[in-house]
Formats: C-alpha cells, structure tokens, sequence
C-alpha cells in the first residue's frame, strides 16, 4: 500500500507509440528485430512469410521453432513493457536450453522494445507460442494497436489484451513442424510491400548476421523469405536466366533463404588489413595482407584501455576490387555499403550504409584527398564480441551506439587500422605498384618501401612482435642499406625483448644478407672506378679522331647526329641492363621470371634501335623518336599499307575496319610500330594468312581497337597467364605480348585478350588508347 508522502507514475498509452513507431521509424529495422528475437529464442531457422500482398487484407508473418514462450513468461516477459529478461541475465534461468549448445551465443536484443516492432509493422497483431517445457500449452494472444492511440490520457495498464489456449496451431502451419516456438501475424499493414521491396528487404537481411554462426551445424541460424505471390515472377526470372545460359541470381529471387554476405568469398584481389584487440584487452594485433601475399603481422600493448574482444578487417578497393565486387554483386560497391559493424553476430545501424560517415573517413578525407581513403574506397566489417557492455545500441536501434568513451576509442581504435590501411596503399602508389599487378611488389622501387615500411613500424616501442614475409631477406637491395640497417637494429630489440628465438634467427639471416650486400657494393665500386678510368681514356681518343674528321671537311648532318645521339642513348640503357644481368647470374639468382624480365627489357631497347635504323631513311627522324600529338588511326593504316616489306608481311592480308576516322593521340610512332610488329609477327607464327584491325569509340573518350586472325588461336591453358614474360604456345620467345602490354601501359592504357572467334577465327585481342 502506497505511503501518504509517496507518489507514483502513471503511464499514458501514447508510451506504445514512444516505443514502436517512433522509435523504430524504419520498417526493415523493426524486421530485422523480430528476427533477433527468434535468434535468441534459440531457433534454427525463422520464416518472414508475406500473404495477399497489394489487398487490404495483406500479411506478414515471423515463424520460428525456438524455445517458446508459457503464459508465465506472456505475462512477466512479453507484456512487461521496456522489461528485458535478457539484460537482467534470468531469460534462460529455469532452462539450461543455452548450456547445451556447443557454441555460447550472447542475445541479440536486449532492450525490451522489440516487441514494438510488431506495432511498426501493422496495426493488429495474433501471436500463437508454445514453450519448451513439460506439458506446455499454446498461447494466442490478440492485440489491436490502434486501441492505444484513441485516447492518450488513458493508462497503459487499462487497455486489454484478448488471451486463450489454443488447442493446435492452426493447420496452415503444419509444413513448419513446429513442436515449440512463436508465430506472429502482423495484418493491418502501415506499408505497402511489394516484389522489390521484398527483394531489397532480403538484401539487408544478408548483412544482418556474420556467416560464422554457420560454421558449427549445432548453431546454424536460417532465415527463409516466402510469398505466394512472387512465386510465379521467380519461375519466370529463373527461365529467363536459363534461356540465356546464366546462373540465376538469388538476389532477384523472393522465394527462399537469404544468403549471408562473405567478404572472403568475393575473392577481393586486393590489399586488407585485419586487427584485433585480445579478449583481456591486453594486446593489439595487426596483420597486412597484399593480394594473397603475406606483409607483415605486428603485436603491440592495447593503447585503447577500455576496448577488449574488438576485431576489424577492412579491405581497399581498387579497380580489380570493385569490379569483381560489381560483377558477383550486381550492384556497385558506393550502392552496397563500406564498413559494417557487428556486435555478437549482429548488425548495428546505421554503420556501413550507402553514404554513412558515422566514423568521420570522408570528412577526414576531405582534408588530404590524395594521402587519406574514404568510404568510397574500402569495405569491411567491425566485430565486437562478448558482453562489451559499454558499446551498446541506442534504443532507437537505428542510431548506431551509444556515444560515450568507449565509442570515442574504438573510432579511434578504427582510424589507426586505416592509416596504416593507408600507408601501405598510398605508399605501394608512390612505389609504382599497379593496382591489379601483383608483380609490381618486385621491383626496386616496391623493395625499398616496404622495407623503410617494415622499419619505422618496428621503431615503435609498444611492438612486442613482429612477423614478415620470408622474402623480404630476398628483396633486400643496396640501395635499402639505411632502412635495412633501422630494420635490424628494430628486429634484433624485439626479438630480445620478447625472447623470439625465431626472430632472432631471421635477424641474424638480414645481418648476413645485409653484410654480403655491403661487400658487393664495395667491389661494384670499384669496377665502376676502373671503368670510368678506361672510358675517359676512349673519349679522348675519340676527340682526337673527331677532329681530324672535322679537319677535312666532314661534318655530320643535323638528322644523322640526332640519330647517333637516340641510338647511343638506347644503347647506354641496354648496359647497364646487361651489368644487372650479369650480376644476377653471377650471385646463383635464377629466378627465372626475373632474368626473362631483363631480357625483354634488353630485347625491346634492340628492337627500337633496329626500328629506327629501317625507317629513318623514310621518315622525318625528329617525329619517329619523339612523342607527337597526332592521328593515331591515321598512323597504323599508313605503317600497315606503305611499310609491309619492312615487317616482312608478304603472305598475311590485313583488312582495316573504321567506326571512327581520326583519334589525336599523343604517342611515339616508334614504340606504336613494334606494337604493329608483335602483333601480327604473333598471327603469323598462329599459321594465320589473314588479319583484321578494327577501330571502335571506347569508354570516357578512348580508341579501341582488336586486332584478329584467322590462325589457330590461343590455348586455354595459357589465357590467364600470356601476358606475363616467357608465355608462349608457339615458337616465339614469350616476350612479344609482354611487351605489348609493357608499351600500352606506359601510354596509360591497356592490352587484354578477349577470346578465339570472336571476329575472325584465330585470336582476339583488344587495345584500348
């Protein structure tokens, strides 16, 4: 009994609308947490079934078989408002159904107001629950929401809810089997749903749990959409599909279980980067993945002290990235999300939306376009796991967590993991690392980056660990020889701290590779000095021949001089690659694509050599060695028709096929003309006698031009792999194609082949300028 000097609240009914509509303002959302709910009731699968769409008498239903609820828990639990067992730890109390699973699961909702969703989504409401127990009955519940929103004066407590026992399930829910679980019939619909909304809802739904509440069998959790409705567009969208001979995509299909999103399956051939905070909060791991190829791990004190159990993977998109992503998704990655974020299995909105900057990435981008990543161009997911208590939702379950300390350290947590996202990609840029060439991380320039990237990571006291592809002792290079020796001063520090005897052993391997390197550069040293001194000596011999020829009258002409200069030029760079070559062999490097690399190198500076020596004689020099602002579909019919005896085409007939007449285009013709060569000297070693050259408009102002033929075509073993040094299926070398695709690069644009027959019978490959 109330004391005098005490009052008491009273509670209106426009609390429902407080708790359902207005909190929960998106219908997916309200959605999402009746799933939650099924999820937590220990269910392995719930059914989201939609009935007489676009009649008034239209329906969603939420099945699921989980643990059920009594009349006990209808009155304490359910009809108990903003009360949630599962927060006050006594939901599965009485019943050990939890500790028999084999993988702890933590609930999904947690708030209490879940139950409004079923008023977000319609404004009548049946629920049928049988529970678990011995001996249960089954409950049926009625509740007409509109009754609450006639009068706001009247008390909360004062509206009834209709209650029975029933003594089945009705008979239209045989197919499901259901032994125990809940039903909820939502009528009276506040939205208009049709096949696209369905299909839209479905692709939420695949984001809404992480796949690896698949991985164990005993802890599977489906969703399953139905509608009769749609069923007979999902034939026709199936047919339609088979007609083409295409692989009908689930996305566009109503009818069936939803398909959980798996960053891993898209085989994003890209850079990602994945950290994680220990379970005791104690150590912060971070591990760079390259396109397959492992960089490095490191291990470091937590500097964030209230994060624990926290992991983040993000990945870069680059071009190959997001097409891949496109072409499996069919849909754009801007369109699909960036970053999501999971507590225990389950999404947390709005983080990862389309054009959500919820972690500040794009205004932070903003202030250094070029050095700083945004939205735009990752994709990831942000896993909190265990209990967590601080990072919670806010009960608008649309509105992300709650904004306090801990949520100001993991944006924090987040923005470290992306700068060194960042440095890596920005830097392997700056190296001149291709995108999609994972090749490219070979090269001097890549080789010296990560290791001046390697050193300055572990310059960082708080590093305890680190790990690092066994190669980088390959790729240590002289010119490294400040960063190596920061590198293993910083290795040999960890290692002793940490007494890493396995750390220790591949620093005593840098120390031996870094000594033989420095012994090498010494004795390079000294070869150079002694070539230096033998090359002054001809100089001056050759000033002294120069001037007796100019003595007697005879001076070069103004081309001839310009030609022994670009000759002498190209010559000077073929040396320096036979030195390297050398020396490689010399060392016992056999690395085969490296040497077949050199030689092609040294194979197209000949080639350009022997090019300008056969056309000088026809050409103004000055326009065949230098770059110009030219026609270039002009060019390739004249080189084509008036100089076939110079690329020995007798017994190959070209054709030459224009959409377009003229593309100005800056270009060497030099460099356009040993494109020309390998490509047809490629048809006729096919057996090919004839060739078609076809000119088309590209994409964003570009010229694209396939080059075809009528010989034998490409094997299927080499398709993917042509392009790459010493691939061949003919009696060539292996090196045209790679120079071919070598050349258009450094022309910005790009070679590919695109298939046998195509036009003609033989091979087909496009160029785009």
């Amino acid at each position: 009994m109330a004391k005098q000097n005490e009052l008491h609240f009273k509670i209106s009914t426009g609390l429902k609308d407080l708790l359902g509509q207005d909190l929960i303002t998106n219908e997916f959302i309200a959605v999402f947490e009746l799933v939650k709910n099924s999820f937590d009731a220990h269910s392995k699968e719930v059914y989201i079934v939609f009935e007489e769409l676009n009649t008034p008498n239209a329906k969603i239903k939420i099945i699921d078989t989980g643990k059920g609820m009594s009349r006990t828990d209808l009155i304490n639990k359910w009809l108990f408002v903003a009360y949630s067992a599962k927060r006050d730890g006594t939901e599965d109390k009485k019943n050990d159904y939890r500790e028999n699973l084999k993988s702890n699961r933590y609930y999904a909702g947690a708030k209490g107001v879940g139950r409004f969703s079923c008023d977000r989504l319609g404004k009548s409401l049946t629920l049928f629950s049988k529970s678990n127990q011995k001996h249960s009955k089954i409950e049926k519940l009625e509740v007409d929401w509109s009754f609450f929103e006639l009068d706001s004066k009247k008390l909360f407590k004062d509206i009834p809810v209709k209650s029975n026992v029933v003594s089945n399930f009705p008979a239209e829910y045989s197919k499901y089997k259901i032994n125990n679980g809940t039903i909820l019939e939502i009528s009276n619909l506040r939205d208009i749903w049709n096949r696209e909304k369905i299909l839209d809802l479905k692709s939420s739904l695949a984001k809404l749990i992480l796949p690896k509440f698949n991985e164990e069998k005993d802890d599977s959790f489906k969703i399953i959409v139905e509608s009769k409705d749609e069923i007979d567009s999902d034939q026709e969208y199936i047919s339609n599909c088979n007609k083409e001979g295409i692989e009908p995509d689930p996305k566009n299909i109503v009818n069936g279980p939803v398909e959980n999103f798996i960053f891993e399956t898209l085989n994003l051939k890209t850079t990602q980067i994945q950290s994680s905070v220990s379970n005791d909060g104690l150590l912060l791991t971070t591990k760079l993945i390259d396109r397959g190829e492992f960089i490095y791990e490191v291990q470091e004190e937590n500097s964030f002290n209230l994060l624990e159990n926290i992991s983040i993977q993000m990945f870069f998109l680059n071009r190959a990235a997001k097409w891949n992503f496109t072409h499996k998704m069919n849909t754009e990655v801007v369109n699909y999300g960036n970053l999501f974020m999971y507590k225990n299995g389950f999404r947390i909105h709005p983080y990862g939306n389309p054009r959500d900057d919820s972690y500040g990435i794009d205004a932070r981008k903003a202030q250094g376009y070029s050095r700083h990543l945004g939205t735009r161009e990752i994709i990831g997911k942000i896993e909190i796991n265990g209990e967590n208590p601080a990072l919670r939702e806010t009960t608008s379950r649309d509105g992300g967590l709650i904004k306090n300390s801990s949520f100001e350290q993991l944006l924090d947590y987040i923005k470290v993991v992306l700068v060194r996202l960042e440095k890596y990609v920005v830097d392997a840029k700056n190296w001149g690392v291709d995108d999609e060439d994972l090749k490219d991380l070979q090269s001097d320039d890549s080789n010296t980056g990560i290791v001046k990237l390697l050193s300055n990571i572990s310059n960082d006291s708080k590093i305890k660990n680190i790990k690092y592809n066994d190669n980088i002792a390959d790729i240590l290079d002289i010119h490294e020889e400040r960063s190596a020796k920061k590198l293993l001063k910083n290795f040999k520090r960890i290692a002793s701290e940490s007494n890493d005897t396995d750390l220790e052993r591949k620093a005593n391997e840098l120390e031996k590779k870094l000594n033989s390197l420095q012994k090498a550069k010494k004795e390079a040293e000294t070869q150079r000095d002694k070539e230096k001194e033998e090359y002054q000596k001809r100089e001056e011999k050759l000033k002294k021949t120069n001037k007796y020829l100019l003595s007697v009258g005879k001076e070069l002409s103004t081309e001839a001089i310009g030609l022994v200069h670009h000759i002498s030029h190209k010559l000077s760079q073929t040396t320096p690659q036979l030195d390297s070559l050398i020396r490689s062999i010399s060392r016992d490097k056999f690395d085969k694509k490296t040497i077949l690399k050199k030689l092609s190198d040294i194979k197209l500076n000949t080639e350009q050599v022997e090019k300008i020596s056969r056309l000088v004689i026809r050409s103004n020099f000055d326009l065949l060695v230098s770059e110009e602002q030219s026609d270039l579909i002009t060019y390739i019919e004249e080189y084509v028709s008036l100089h076939q005896e110079i690329n020995e085409l007798t017994g190959i007939e070209i054709q030459i096929e224009k959409e377009i007449e003229e593309f100005i285009f800056l270009f060497s013709k030099i460099n356009i003309s040993l494109i020309i060569d390998d490509l047809i000297s490629n048809a006729k070693k096919a057996n090919a006698t004839k060739a078609k050259i076809t000119f088309s408009s590209g994409p964003k102002k570009s010229l694209q031009m396939i080059f075809s033929d009528n010989g034998k075509g490409v094997n299927k073993e080499i398709e993917s792999s042509m392009f790459e040094i010493g691939i061949t299926s003919t009696i060539g070398s292996g090196v045209g194609l790679f120079t071919i695709k070598k050349l258009m690069k450094e022309m910005g644009g790009s070679a590919k082949f695109i298939g046998n027959d195509v036009i003609l019978s033989g091979a087909n490959f496009q160029l785009t300028f």
